[in-house]
């Protein structure tokens, strides 16, 4: 497994959302209604269909975490912890990327 502390979560966004042929799908719980782009509307609180878009890297994280407790006999609470554990070592590690000089607060 990727050490917590090297691991960065991204998103194909804006081209491609995970399908349900994709091999975790299984795995999210997070959804969003979306309708179809000639439908949309800026301002609407929808997403487009199909497409990525960047508040979806919470299921990117879903995802992640269901694999990382596959192999274990985990409890929803301990996917739901290895989930914020992940979620936090990502931002943590994309601020000390991305914006070094912000990240004095943050650990390591």
């Amino acid at each position: 497994a990727i050490p917590l502390d090297r691991l960065m979560l991204e998103t194909d966004c804006p081209y491609c959302e995970i399908r349900p042929s994709h091999a975790g799908s299984g795995s999210i719980r997070s959804r969003w209604s979306a309708v179809d782009k000639k439908k949309y509307a800026l301002g609407e609180d929808t997403l487009v269909k199909g497409r990525s878009e960047p508040c979806q890297i919470r299921q990117v994280c879903e995802v992640l975490a269901a694999a990382r407790c596959q192999d274990t006999t985990e409890s929803k609470n301990s996917l739901l912890d290895t989930e914020n554990d992940i979620a936090a070592a990502a931002f943590n590690n994309s601020m000390h990327v991305f914006f070094p000089s912000e990240t004095s607060n943050i650990p390591n």
